[in-house]
């Protein structure tokens, strides 16, 4: 949500790799596993005839396109996460300009530089791969739906009991691997501070032989 403002300037090549990425889900995830299915129905029968070839032909155009089309949205949002990682460093760097001196005396150089790199690397990977992975699942989980309550509601309401138990353990990990995460580029923070401010100093520490 706070990231939003920053996709505006490239609202047009995002909505173009969500298109992609929904083109991709619905060939690979769903349309793919149905033709296999009536592929694997007609190998049962004792004359498969003309329409395996046809299912074969199905299939690899499917796979051809869905990879084109992954591709292409890949390529799309790593362009406009770098567009957006651009817009963030500088807002974050001219926010530093503006900062009261005393800020610099409590926060360790290293850390601030940490914030520009480290910290804004990891948003470029969340943004070229978590949004497009989002808009992926979405459609893959409303499209699974329907095909399942298509072919056996039956055996749909079976699967659906184990759907809490995943959402259950899915927020237990995500609760645990936060804190981990958030003290690990704490960590990460001090290290590269201590790092910046012993090369910096590196001549006194020198002439102290130290």
């Amino acid at each position: 949500k706070r990231l939003w403002d920053y996709f505006q300037s490239q609202k047009f090549s995002f909505i173009q790799a969500i298109i992609w990425t929904l083109f991709t889900t619905a060939a690979s995830q769903l349309a793919a596993p149905m033709i296999i299915g009536w592929l694997i129905n007609d190998l049962v029968d004792p004359n498969p005839g003309k329409k395996m070839i046809l299912y074969l032909l199905y299939l690899l155009g499917i796979y051809i396109l869905s990879s084109f089309a992954t591709w292409r949205s890949g390529s799309i949002m790593v362009t406009v996460s770098q567009h957006i990682l651009k817009h963030l460093r500088f807002d974050l760097f001219s926010h530093w300009q503006f900062v009261p001196v005393r800020f610099f005396d409590t926060v360790s150089h290293g850390d601030l530089m940490s914030r520009v790199t480290n910290d804004m690397e990891n948003i470029n990977n969340t943004l070229s791969t978590f949004v497009t992975q989002m808009a992926s699942s979405v459609i893959t989980i409303i499209g699974i739906l329907a095909l399942m309550l298509w072919l056996s509601p039956l055996l749909t309401l079976v699967s659906f009991i184990l759907i809490p138990v995943m959402f259950l353990t899915t927020f237990l990990i995500a609760k645990s691997t936060k804190k981990h995460f958030t003290e690990t580029q704490t960590k990460l923070g001090r290290l590269n501070g201590f790092i910046e401010e012993t090369i910096t100093g590196q001549k006194i520490v020198k002439l102290c032989t130290r």
